[in-house]
């Protein structure tokens, strides 16, 4: 078989099965943090027994896409290995501003909410519950910035190299504002 189509299957069921749980779990983060705020105003049990229940459920959700998505970051250096030095210097810092701040923002509140819901004060609790939808919202952002500019890609020029023709940027915030990412991601969080 053709390793062109083979690596387009890959990355399409890849891609998919991530495209299935993460917007879920970014969505669940705006549920349980409701859920964690009736909890607090109330005060009434049902609250607390159904911020916990879905909490653990998005945290199987988080569970579910994360691995997907290591998997996808390897398949654009390893499948997708020409496009990724052309377009490198662009389309990865999104990527690592997700992973450094996003992502390690909405994990790291994840599982203090998980291993601490029981065991924590429950102000810290919807604190936690808080900045797990915050670093949902923002990780969806960045993967949002970067993929809104492989569909119209701004403020660039190509230069030649001694490895190649390369696409370096020349405006970050055109790039990262560029014409598709406010109806990107008010779709997707909104989805």
């Amino acid at each position: 078989m053709d390793p062109v189509l083979l690596s387009r299957i890959q990355f399409a069921l890849t891609a998919g099965y991530h495209w299935i749980f993460v917007p879920a779990s970014i969505g669940m983060g705006f549920m349980v943090f409701l859920l964690w705020t009736m909890a607090a105003i109330t005060n009434e049990e049902q609250w607390h027994k159904a911020a916990k229940f879905f909490s653990k459920w998005l945290g199987v959700f988080f569970v579910l896409g994360v691995p997907t998505g290591i998997v996808m970051e390897f398949e654009f250096g390893a499948n997708w290995a020409n496009y990724s030095m052309f377009v490198g210097s662009i389309f990865g810092p999104p990527l690592m501003l997700e992973g450094l701040f996003a992502f390690a923002l909405e994990s790291t509140f994840l599982g203090v909410l998980l291993f601490g819901m029981d065991r924590l004060p429950r102000a810290i609790t919807w604190i936690s519950s808080f900045f797990v939808f915050i670093g949902s919202a923002l990780s969806g952002l960045w993967i949002l910035i970067a993929n809104s500019w492989q569909q119209t890609p701004t403020a660039y020029i190509i230069k030649d190299t001694p490895l190649g023709p390369r696409a370096e940027l020349t405006n970050f915030m055109k790039a990262v504002f560029n014409p598709l990412l406010v109806s990107q991601y008010t779709h997707t969080i909104n989805s």
